[in-house]
């Protein structure tokens, strides 16, 4: 079993809403190996940080054409950017990343674990000792 990695990417995001700032906001990339199959968008500060999990698949995908049809959508965006959206019951949240943050991650990711390569770094047999421990 390959040691878990982490890839990180600090890039800078803007939220598309009528209650964010026009600035942008700090936020993270993240990756690790042994989640073969997610990424995490983490925004805000070490005391009230969100992060966002959902597929590396999806955000390969999403770059190039509208993808997701689920609660979280990537679509490509005007000017060089990649739209994330997140849709919950407490509303809809979206944020624009640039593509050149995205491909640099993403090249990333496949360095550590290649697309077909994700049951390779899945440890089955540890994730299911932990379901099953005793609170």
């Amino acid at each position: 079993m390959p040691q878990s990695e982490p890839t990180v990417r600090s890039t800078a995001v803007r939220f598309l809403d009528d209650r964010s700032p026009d600035d942008p906001v700090y936020a993270e990339l993240r990756y690790i190996s042994n989640r073969p199959y997610t990424v995490c968008l983490a925004v805000g500060t070490s005391s009230s940080e969100v992060c966002w999990y959902f597929g590396r698949e999806l955000l390969a995908d999403g770059r190039r054409r509208p993808a997701g049809p689920g609660e979280i959508q990537v679509s490509p965006g005007e000017q060089g950017d990649v739209l994330i959206r997140r849709t919950s019951r407490a509303g809809t949240t979206m944020v624009s990343v640039p593509m050149a943050s995205l491909d640099e991650f993403l090249a990333a990711c496949y360095a550590l674990v290649p697309a077909g390569g994700e049951s390779d770094h899945l440890d089955l047999d540890a994730d299911l000792e932990r379901l099953l421990e005793p609170d």
